[in-house]
């Protein structure tokens, strides 16, 4: 880790630039994954400055790092996730290059999470170099699988089925939020709709059934769809087509058709309800047309949450933030989902915040700036202070 500084409370700026520069050439892209390299380099850093710390792996090759400093009952845990989205294309400055430029890391994960990562490490360094120990337990948990929901449960869902939370703990996600502190998030329900119908030569479609064509009038109506419920901080639930494949070739008529669909869930809405909205266009389409034959799978479910946790922690937090900043923050809703709802299940106040643009995620040319990680080193930092001294 960096070398001592001379000054009290000193965030290494070189390190945090040093370290997100490293972290964003380890290629953790979701799928696969991979995530070993980073979890193996952050579980040295962390012995380094007298971490206890375990590599639980649940899936060869993608390793969660779960680290100790301390004990109690009051425990304060730092998490975020290890693994991105995949690259894509069109991107200016090379993806896995940490590039540096005008103020700003460039590089995928910079922004969404690896940058956060090392601000907690950095927060965490800075403090032992001050040689700092707990009045507590302080745990940092880096997981795999955060961008894939971890429906495989490999990554935080695994490891939460052997922990338990307490009134006395408190859990902080490193999400970006550029520096607003979540409150409640929508859930997600990832859909896929099959639509069947009967191959045939495109040039005379009217011996089969265009599975696809098929699948568009679905699609049609389901854009169309109204989900009354309204949330105060997140407004209302939302459905996004993504992805859409059908076809062999430019002359058949497809006998198959294959839509995905992004379904945002405010708290107030159920998931089974929404699918039976679904369900019953799909129905009356088919009444009207025979020919319609769509199928719904569920292939994902992330439920909504509220966080809880107690006002004066969080007035706490806000206080630090705006102290650092030196400008307000908003208590908001995350449109998004962070996995702030499994720790909720598992008994655990959660709050969510972190360093970062929430629009600069998952887009090519991701980048974060380094006076938001220094920030939040220094925001972690204060926090860690206030909670386990």
């Amino acid at each position: 880790m960096p070398k001592k500084q001379e000054k009290r409370g000193e965030i290494d700026k070189e390190a945090v630039i040093s370290l997100t520069k490293k972290f964003v050439k380890i290629n953790t892209s979701n799928p696969p994954g991979n995530e070993w390299r980073l979890a193996e380099l952050i579980a040295g850093l962390l012995r380094q400055i007298g971490f206890k710390v375990e590599l639980v792996e649940f899936a060869s090759g993608r390793p969660n790092v779960v680290a100790s400093l301390g004990s109690g009952k009051k425990t304060l845990i730092l998490s975020g996730h290890m693994d991105t989205v995949p690259v894509g294309s069109g991107w200016k400055y090379d993806p896995f290059s940490g590039t540096v430029k005008d103020g700003k890391i460039f590089g995928r994960g910079a922004t969404d999470m690896k940058g956060a990562l090392v601000s907690m490490i950095e927060a965490v360094a800075s403090l032992r170099r001050e040689g700092w120990k707990p009045n507590g337990c302080l745990k940092l948990i880096f997981t795999v699988n955060e961008e894939m929901g971890d429906n495989e449960e490999i990554g935080m869902r695994a490891l939460l089925k052997k922990m338990k939370g307490n009134k006395d703990s408190l859990v902080i996600i490193g999400d970006t939020t550029n520096f607003d502190i979540v409150v409640t998030e929508k859930g997600i329900l990832w859909l896929e709709l099959v639509s069947y119908g009967k191959e045939a030569h495109a040039s005379m479609p009217w011996t089969g059934v265009n599975a696809l064509e098929n699948l568009i009038k679905v699609l049609y109506h389901i854009q169309n769809l109204k989900i009354e419920g309204n949330n105060k901080l997140l407004g209302k639930s939302t459905v996004a087509v993504t992805m859409l494949n059908a076809g062999i070739k430019t002359n058949v008529i497809p006998e198959v058709a294959r839509a995905h669909l992004d379904i945002r869930l405010i708290p107030e809405e159920k998931r089974e309800a929404v699918i039976d909205m679904i369900r019953e266009i799909i129905n009356r389409l088919s009444e009207e047309d025979r020919n319609i034959n769509v199928k719904v799978n569920e292939l994902l479910y992330y439920p909504p949450v509220e966080p809880k946790f107690e006002g004066d922690v969080a007035q706490k937090l806000k206080e630090i933030i705006e102290g650092t900043l030196k400008r307000k923050v908003s208590i908001v809703g995350e449109h998004g989902a962070t996995g702030a709802g499994y720790f909720i299940k598992a008994g655990f106040p959660t709050i969510v915040f972190g360093p970062g643009k929430p629009e600069n995620c998952h887009i090519k040319d991701e980048y974060v700036e380094i006076s938001d990680l220094l920030n939040a080193a220094k925001i972690y930092r204060e926090f860690i202070l206030s909670y386990l001294s």
